[in-house]
């Protein structure tokens, strides 16, 4: 009797993903190649045969295993009647396969051997997971795998991590290719965020999907802070307009003195100025003291009228400052600074005509006195003559 190796007598499971290839192993004692008659392998159920071989080198395979069936016929005289199954399919899934070999010179020792059932699996793909914050469910969908998947939640709240219960699954197979498609929901009320897992027990791999979940009054607050951030952004915004565009004053760069502040000083100094005319006209005679009065009057509304000249025209300057460029702003500075030096001039100038008007003034009390002394020499020469 031949002694054959204890692999042959054993039930080997194989697992292949689709579209694969498979080796159908089985090895017989090396010496045993003088005494093979034949063999093929065939499937346990249907008996369809896969694979048929004999000594005199003709092999035959069905056409329904045709081009995906091969054997190592190099390898016969070692033993090896292994055969190899390619471009797996979901068909293929479940099958059982053995060889049954014939023997030369004694009963065959094996019935049947090599024996091997085949698991087919195929990936899921394209895990999509969503969740419709109005009803607080999540759909997790995926689509192209074998066999049925079996899907299970998990959800993350403020307690910790837990399992979810309650969900509906639905497995759609395509007619032709016979993978399956799943569609599966859960209620996700109160949670922070949840997970989908489809495991495939023929592969032993397990695909996820996560996603965060806001709460509504999270969402709120949010919603709040990003709100009262923009507002005080505008008020803030909408200030430095008004600042820019109502302070009457600029900063002029490269100037010792600011544009208002030297408009006040030149008016201090005239206004001085004019003092000190009034003082020595109220001196020179009483009889002028009307007089006086009136060009103290007089000046005070040409310094008043200045004043506010000067005025218009720093504001007048200050809105061109504001739509313009630096470049307008120095050009508006200087011409501001030309005003107040031109007004300057203008007080000086009516000074002076003042200081004339005083001059003239005492020139006709001096007329009057000599008018007064020729009478005076008159009346005393008729006094004399008579």
């Amino acid at each position: 009797m031949i002694s054959l190796l204890a692999p042959i007598m054993d039930q080997i499971p194989l697992q292949a993903p689709v579209g694969r290839s498979i080796l159908i192993p089985c090895s017989l004692p090396a010496n045993s190649s003088e005494s093979l008659k034949w063999f093929y392998w065939q499937e346990d159920q249907s008996h369809d045969v896969l694979f048929y071989w004999n000594p005199s080198g003709k092999t035959e395979i069905p056409d329904k295993y045709r081009d995906r069936v091969e054997a190592f016929n190099t390898e016969l005289s070692s033993g090896n009647i292994s055969v190899r199954l390619n471009d797996v399919v979901v068909v293929d899934d479940k099958k059982t396969f053995y060889a049954s070999v014939g023997w030369t010179g004694g009963p065959n020792p094996c019935d049947p051997c090599c024996e091997s059932t085949l698991q087919v699996s195929a990936p899921y793909q394209d895990l999509v997971l969503t969740v419709n914050e109005t009803t607080k469910n999540a759909t997790c969908t995926a689509r192209g795998g074998y066999p049925r998947p079996r899907v299970s939640w998990t959800g993350q709240n403020k307690s910790g991590s837990a399992q979810l219960h309650g969900a509906l699954t639905e497995l759609l197979q395509d007619p032709t290719e016979k993978t399956f498609s799943v569609e599966s929901s859960v209620s996700v009320k109160d949670l922070q965020s949840v997970t989908c897992l489809i495991y495939n027990p023929h592969s032993n791999q397990t695909i996820r999907k996560n996603v965060e979940i806001y709460v509504s009054g999270e969402s709120q607050t949010q919603n709040h802070w990003v709100f009262v951030t923009l507002a005080i952004s505008a008020i803030l915004v909408l200030l430095l307009w008004l600042f820019r565009k109502y302070i009457p004053w600029r900063i002029c760069f490269g100037c010792t003195v600011n544009i208002p502040a030297a408009a006040a000083a030149a008016d201090a100094t005239g206004a001085d100025d004019d003092d000190d005319a009034a003082e020595d006209e109220v001196t020179a005679d009483d009889e002028n003291a009307a007089d006086d009065d009136d060009i103290a009057a007089a000046d005070d509304d040409d310094a008043v009228a200045a004043d506010d000249a000067a005025e218009d025209d720093v504001i007048a300057d200050d809105d061109d400052i504001a739509a313009d460029d630096d470049d307008d702003a120095v050009a508006a500075d200087d011409a501001a600074e030309d005003d107040v030096i031109a007004d300057d001039d203008d007080i000086a100038a009516g000074a002076d005509d003042d200081d004339d008007d005083a001059a003239a003034a005492e020139d006709d009390v001096t007329d009057d006195d000599d008018a007064v002394a020729a009478d005076d020499d008159a009346a005393a020469a008729e006094g004399e003559t008579k």
